[in-house]
């Protein structure tokens, strides 16, 4: 990948990233009518989470400042925590029909 010019590289994050999130709608709509979706948010940043950590922490060097400490774990909460037990709620009690219907029409 040293070769490959920087916009390409970008694009080609893009999408990926695109991709992983379009696996991860389908997936979670088929797990959240298995289970209620405060587990499915649960296990799903759990295994991320373990992923990730086990990658970035000994390459890492980054201090946070105790000042600091509490905006992030504020941001983190909203973003990681509530939209994705919103979001599979949301799945959860919206039927495909609906959501299909809004698509085609451009109305929710």
């Amino acid at each position: 990948m040293r070769g490959l010019p920087l916009p390409f590289l970008a694009v080609l994050a893009a999408g990926f990233s695109a991709m992983i999130g379009g696996s991860a709608v389908v997936a979670t709509r088929l797990a959240v009518p298995e289970s209620n979706a405060l587990a499915v948010t649960f296990l799903r940043f759990l295994g991320a989470s373990t992923v990730m950590l086990a990658f970035t922490l000994p390459r890492t060097k980054i201090r946070i400042e105790v000042r600091d400490l509490s905006p992030v774990v504020l941001l983190g909460l909203l973003q990681f925590a509530l939209f994705a037990w919103f979001f599979s709620a949301s799945l959860q009690y919206i039927r495909l029909r609906v959501a299909r219907w809004c698509y085609r029409r451009n109305r929710c």
